[in-house]
């Protein structure tokens, strides 16, 4: 018999629920993780005592009534939440998430046979060792994902484990079975009842996950249509450009399995090439979109205005407008949706490898977002033409190290690091307004570009003979 090392409180409730005369297993994932070698991130006990008595079973510690009506109470030891779950069998699912009814049962086969896929349809305890009657290990050892029983009846019960197969499938590195991909391509449409929530949260797992690039799947299985229908367009979507050798899908499943696990950035990379097709793969002056990083690219004409930053093409707007759309209909954070938003913008934008430009754009960045800024540049470049790509990620490598130079130098880098502030200004009698910001922008672009002025007494008498010419002081300058 299989021997799994159970926690110290895992095994205390188990004990405790046999000592009364009921039973009481790990169940579900806690099994499949520790069958895999893996630690789990919670422990999940079911048993054929009702909730009601396993409130009086565990009186004598914290419980919370997590969901009565399905069977669930939640025991706390050591501050550790332990959820305990009466077998049940469920009834219909009106709603594709929760089973409108549940019965109570006195089997823990039955009991996993309402679970989703094989891979967690296993019970453990020391007693009998791992309860899997529906071939679980078998599936961990073939590396498969398989539901329980008829898929079909799977996925109408709760719609969002289409994704959630995904979602296995890559934090675990294996492949849907092939009745479940039919299963799913069947039953995709059910996708649109379940909350955009759900959806939102199911979709992060599966970026931050170990094989990222598994989203590719939920296009394949026409899920991607009802996460964010303006995907489907990028689909087998052939590039103008020479430098890239992939579709635009293909391009953009690379650049997310080559940017690092930050949901900001694989977002970004899932969503950076989504308006494209919008401009028939052309920037606004008709030329194929950016490849090159240089200031002055020669494949597609675009030059860097004269803070060395580029105007950008036009599907880098596109599709930061498009982005902020699904974003917000995701129901992301504002602030995750603004740093998406603003690498899928400027992604593609020509950065001068300069101090004045990298400053200029951690001005309109901030320290986070430049970084991520570059790596998403690096990860684009990777995914075209294999080779092709070392010129791009050069250039980029050369920018990076330059601002890395100028953090590690503390020298003046934005308007925070200049030797005044609007305090100094006010006190030379300035009024509170634009003024003042713009002010202290012009004695920023002075500063990059003579970091030797960057002193309270240089910087006030230059604003004094700059900004109060002849002798005018301020409040005459603000009536």
């Amino acid at each position: 018999m299989m021997i799994i090392n159970l926690p110290e409180e895992v095994g205390y409730i188990i004990e405790r629920l046999n000592k009364h005369g009921y039973e009481g297993f790990a169940v579900g994932g806690c099994v499949r993780d520790r069958l895999l070698g893996r630690e789990p991130e919670d422990w999940d006990i079911a048993t054929n005592a009702l909730p009601q008595k396993v409130l009086e079973l565990f009186s004598d510690v914290k419980t919370i009534p997590t969901g009565l009506r399905h069977g669930t109470i939640t025991v706390v030891l050591k501050e550790k939440n332990f959820e305990i779950t009466t077998y049940r069998v469920d009834g219909e699912y009106s709603d594709s998430r929760r089973p409108d009814k549940v019965s109570f049962s006195d089997s823990i086969e039955e009991d996993l046979k309402r679970r989703d896929f094989t891979i967690n349809a296993m019970a453990y305890n020391n007693h009998r060792g791992v309860v899997d009657p529906y071939g679980g290990q078998l599936d961990l050892k073939e590396k498969v994902i398989r539901c329980v029983g008829n898929a079909d009846e799977r996925f109408s019960e709760d719609a969002l484990r289409m994704m959630r197969a995904v979602r296995f499938s890559a934090q675990l590195g294996f492949e849907l079975s092939d009745d479940t991909r039919q299963a799913v391509i069947k039953n995709m449409a059910l996708l649109q009842k379940v909350s955009r929530e759900r959806v939102a949260s199911e979709l992060v797992k599966i970026l931050i996950s170990d094989f990222p690039g598994k989203v590719r799947e939920l296009a394949e299985l026409g899920l991607m249509n009802h996460i964010m229908p303006e995907f489907k367009k990028c689909i087998g979507f052939k590039q103008q450009y020479p430098g890239c050798a992939f579709t635009l899908d293909e391009h953009t499943y690379r650049t997310i399995e080559n940017v690092e696990r930050d949901i900001v950035l694989r977002l970004a990379a899932l969503l950076h090439d989504i308006g494209i097709p919008e401009t028939g793969g052309e920037d606004r002056q008709g030329m194929p979109h950016p490849l090159f990083f240089d200031a002055h690219t020669p494949s597609t004409g675009l030059r860097a205005d004269h803070k060395g930053i580029s105007q950008p093409s036009g599907h880098g707007e596109i599709s930061a407008g498009l982005s902020y759309k699904i974003l917000k209909d995701l129901r992301f954070d504002n602030n995750t949706i603004n740093s998406v938003v603003k690498l899928v913008e400027n992604h593609d934008a020509a950065i001068e490898n300069s101090r004045k430009s990298i400053c200029k754009w951690l001005e309109k960045m901030g320290n986070r977002d430049f970084e991520r800024l570059l790596k998403l540049k690096k990860a684009g470049a990777m995914a075209q033409n294999p080779d092709n790509y070392k010129k791009n990620c050069e250039e980029i490598e050369k920018v990076r190290i330059a601002y890395e130079e100028l953090v590690h130098s503390k020298q003046c880098l934005g308007i925070s690091d200049l030797a005044i502030n609007g305090d100094d200004l006010i006190s030379l009698g300035l009024m509170e307004g634009k003024d003042i910001g713009n002010i202290l922008k012009g004695i920023l672009d002075l500063v990059l570009e003579n970091p030797e002025l960057n002193t309270r007494d240089t910087l006030i008498s230059i604003v004094r003979s700059k900004y109060f010419p002849r002798g005018e002081n301020a409040q005459n300058r603000n009536s």
